[in-house]
């Protein structure tokens, strides 16, 4: 028999937490940070793979960033936003989607700037944010979705563990098409053990 404890979203997220990783800061998204958001999330190779408008505006950022700081306010699970220890500069984004909190499972994002990749900072980044998933919200399961095509994002989860589990056909639409989607995912106890 497995004892759990049932975690409520709001009272582990009653005060978004900064996290640290060796080179990265992730903290709460803030208006600053809507320049740089727009700049990555408006580069059609960065959202090829992604639901977003290939003409994604600054006031797109700006209305994204506001999103997120209302889910802060409502201490909600809101992402990470990604900055350099080194420049403060806002690089990404990283967080928890489709929390279940009654079967102890989530769903990991992330997003980081095209100038960025190649650095290992996407690995760095989900890796900080999987060990909080699993330390502080006792996760058991830990899921990733990606387009068979992101070959980047297929590479970033099987450095963090996730094992490939599955094709979702045609489980996302966007973009004017329904997109089949590949499923991965990691046990607590596989990460652990990792180290």
């Amino acid at each position: 028999m497995v004892t759990r404890v049932t975690l409520k979203v709001e009272e582990v997220f009653a005060d978004h937490p900064t996290l640290e990783s060796e080179r990265l800061l992730l903290r709460k998204i803030a208006p600053e940070d809507a320049p740089a958001m727009h700049a990555y999330t408006s580069d059609p190779e960065m959202v090829r793979h992604l639901p977003l408008n290939q003409t994604y505006t600054l006031e797109d950022a700006q209305r994204s960033v506001r999103g997120f700081m209302e889910m802060y306010a409502a201490r909600k699970s809101a992402p990470w936003g990604v900055s350099l220890k080194d420049t403060g500069e806002h690089i990404g984004i990283c967080g928890f989607e489709n929390w279940n909190a009654q079967t102890d499972r989530a769903e990991i994002g992330f997003i980081i700037a095209k100038s960025q990749w190649g650095r290992g900072y996407a690995t760095e980044a989900a890796k900080r944010v999987m060990r909080f998933g699993f330390e502080v919200m006792q996760l058991n399961r830990l899921e990733a979705r990606t387009k068979s095509e992101n070959i980047a994002s297929k590479h970033v989860l099987a450095r963090l563990g996730l094992q490939y589990e599955g094709l979702l056909r045609e489980h996302s639409y966007w973009k004017g098409a329904y997109h089949d989607l590949e499923l991965y995912a990691v046990l607590k106890r596989e990460f652990e053990a990792l180290g």
